[in-house]
């Protein structure tokens, strides 16, 4: 699919993949169904280049990876030393890889779309994004 990038360029510090479902399998025999196997893989697979569709995928992942529990803590200046963090990531560019530091900036909009709805919700009165 144009724009994606397979998961097994995604790789962590350790090698492995970066990314993982949540269901048992990918394959066809998995329980959690064609559909929702299609979708997982469409959560977990990192998107570089639509930055707005990119960013709205990666939002998905970290709350899918993290959990609501995770951001429940964590303040406005928690948020922005997180969104720097990422941010010095993908301006240092380890390795050079250019790929790798699109999805870095990537991280960085997705980060300040959870801090978004994180605060939309303190608004609302709610505590989940």
């Amino acid at each position: 699919m144009f724009g994606m990038v397979p998961m097994r360029q995604r790789t962590g510090t350790n090698g492995s993949a970066r990314r993982s479902l949540t269901c048992s399998s990918a394959k066809g025999n998995s329980p959690c169904g064609a559909e929702n196997v299609r979708l997982l893989e469409l959560l977990n697979t990192p998107e570089i280049r639509d930055f707005a569709k990119a960013v709205t995928l990666e939002a998905g992942h970290q709350r899918e990876r993290w959990g609501a529990a995770h951001d429940a803590g964590k303040t406005d200046a928690d948020w922005f030393w997180l969104i720097g963090y990422l941010g010095s990531k993908a301006l240092l560019n380890p390795g050079g890889d250019r790929e790798k530091q699109l999805h870095r900036i990537v991280t960085v909009g997705a980060a300040a779309a959870n801090w978004h709805a994180q605060v939309l919700a303190e608004l609302k009165g709610t505590s989940s994004r």
